[in-house]
């Protein structure tokens, strides 16, 4: 993102990207249900995310408060990765 950021800038366009962590949906449902618990315990909130809750992060990146946001990996994963 940063070197897209970078490249493309002075043409006024925003590289951006949405980094998830666990979410819940109908295809990973199987694995969920296996290894769930595994999965979840990493995770500070304790639970798999809902595809919704990417939502509100994607709105942003598309609107005009984000208008200055460039080279941006957003991670949307309860804080797994903050508690590495």
């Amino acid at each position: 993102m940063r070197a897209l950021a970078v490249e493309y800038g002075p043409q006024g366009l925003t590289c951006n990207a949405i980094a998830p962590g666990p979410f819940l949906t109908e295809v990973n449902q199987q694995v969920a249900a296996e290894i769930g618990e595994s999965i979840t315990r990493k995770v500070p909130l304790g639970r798999f995310a809902q595809p919704r809750e990417l939502g509100g992060v994607a709105l942003f990146l598309a609107s005009d408060a984000a208008s200055f946001v460039n080279g941006q990996a957003i991670i949307v994963d309860g804080g797994s990765t903050a508690s590495l």
